[in-house]
């Protein structure tokens, strides 16, 4: 139950509040740092569902394209999949997935954007947006990880 009110509360965060605390354009993603630490301290099956509920509902709530969908759930599979190897401090896992995730899912948004929406962005947009929505998702790791960390099951 603690979890739907988690994601509830995280999607109308998300939808609402985060795109008008923008600082040069970027916005943190709530969702994404989410489903990273979600996947990264449950077990096998549940952060796939949890990354695809969580997407569809971002997506019914924004460009209605699929895109965060796919994306979470290909995040959350890979991540089920390497956390299963990895030795170490869990919370430094996520740290580290979410400096390399965040930079990654944003070019992908940015690339169907182009792609299929023909919107154009210049290097150094693209470049400041992955580095401060980055640095704002490193921000709310310690936050989401403390909510998150007493679902591990």
């Amino acid at each position: 139950m603690s979890l739907i009110i988690y994601s509830l509360i995280a999607i109308v965060l998300q939808s609402v509040v985060l795109p008008r605390l923008t600082f040069l354009g970027a916005v943190p993603n709530l969702i994404l740092v989410s489903i990273i630490v979600f996947s990264i301290v449950n077990e096998k099956q549940k952060p796939i569902y949890f990354a695809a509920a969580l997407g569809f509902l971002q997506d019914i709530l924004s460009e209605g394209i699929y895109l965060y969908t796919i994306t979470y759930v290909i995040v959350a599979t890979i991540l089920i999949n390497i956390k299963d190897n990895f030795v170490g401090n869990e919370f430094r896992f996520i740290l580290g997935s979410v400096a390399i995730i965040t930079p990654l899912a944003l070019l992908f948004e940015i690339t169907v954007l182009y792609l299929f929406c023909e919107e154009l962005f210049s290097f150094f947009y693209i470049f400041k947006i992955l580095l401060l929505t980055t640095i704002y998702n490193l921000i709310l790791v310690p936050i989401v990880w403390n909510i998150c960390h007493g679902w591990k099951k």
